[in-house]
């Protein structure tokens, strides 16, 4: 495919992903907060 980023990494079975490589995965845009909610 075209627009495919060629520097992730393939899916090895038994290695657990984190951070940006685990949500890399999904397909939902994720947009990370700039100020955190307040406590109500």
């Amino acid at each position: 495919m075209k627009g495919r980023n060629k520097t992730r990494k393939g899916v090895i079975t038994g290695v657990k992903l984190r951070g940006a490589e685990k949500m890399a995965r999904i397909p939902l845009k994720i947009i990370p907060t700039v100020d955190p909610l307040r406590k109500p």
